[in-house]
């Protein structure tokens, strides 16, 4: 019966080691498994990641691109505009010099004009009052006379 019971024991020992062997090649081909499952999964993400990485650093570049052409066109339009504004406003500045020139000459011969005819007016206003101080001067001179003569005949005759 000693025997048997280590007979026993010792395939059981034997079935237990077995059994161990086993668990330990299924936990380690297991873990292998999950390893390489786990590290095909990491590289798969990581492919994925550096694919979508790449897109967006292109999808960034072309953007990029395209605001730098956008501001170098809006430059370009704003100075265009700069330009023609400028030249526009140069234009409407000679045309308005021009214009107070002409309008700053007309007044100019205007008062001119109105100086001469003043001066006609005043000369012939001096010819006007100087004609009638000299009819005044002949009627006071008319009348003195007059009334000098008057004089004399109301005066006896010293004969």
């Amino acid at each position: 019966a000693r025997h048997n019971v280590e007979d026993s024991i010792g395939a059981a020992r034997h079935n237990v080691e077995e059994s161990l062997d086993t668990a330990r090649h299924n936990v380690e081909d297991t873990s292998g498994s999950i390893r390489s499952g786990l590290e095909d999964r990491a590289a798969q993400i990581r492919e994925t990641y550096a694919v979508k990485r790449d897109e967006l650093l292109e999808y960034i570049a072309t953007k990029k691109a395209e605001l730098e052409e956008l501001i170098a066109s809006s430059r370009a339009s704003i100075s265009g505009s700069l330009a023609s504004t400028q030249e526009a406003i140069l234009e409407r500045t000679a045309m308005l010099r021009e214009a107070v020139a002409t309008k700053l000459a007309e007044v100019r011969d205007s008062i001119q004009h109105l100086i001469e005819e003043l001066q006609r007016r005043i000369a012939s206003a001096q010819g006007s009052t100087k004609a009638a101080l000299v009819d005044q001067l002949k009627r006071v001179q008319a009348i003195k006379n007059s009334q000098l003569s008057q004089l004399r005949q109301l005066m006896p005759s010293r004969s």
